[in-house]
């Protein structure tokens, strides 16, 4: 968002961008500050968050927002139901093994 001061303009950004690639598979998710329970996840394909390196991005990102969505046609859903269900057995998995949170 451009800020005017004077005879200049300075930029604040209030989101973070993450980029995860392995092989030829690239995930990129942004979260909003401001918003720090929701993190959007943009994928090539719906069948690209089923891989297992899409399970692992979608664990850690899982394991910092409890709402993870990803944009659509007419703005930002939630994981297919599926999708969303794996991901909790997935998180619940980690935490049992690894004893975190």
């Amino acid at each position: 968002m451009p800020v005017f001061e004077g005879d200049r303009m300075e930029y604040t950004y209030n989101f973070l961008d993450y980029y995860f690639i392995e092989d030829e598979q690239q995930i990129t998710a942004r979260h909003y500050l401001d918003q720090p329970d929701e993190v959007s996840v943009d994928v090539t394909s719906h069948e690209g968050l089923q891989t297992e390196f899409a399970q692992k991005v979608l664990v850690l990102l899982g394991m910092r927002c409890s709402n993870i969505t990803r944009p659509g046609d007419e703005g930002y859903k939630t994981l297919p139901s599926a999708i969303a269900s794996k991901l909790t057995e997935r998180i619940h998995a980690h935490v049992k093994v690894t004893g975190a949170l």
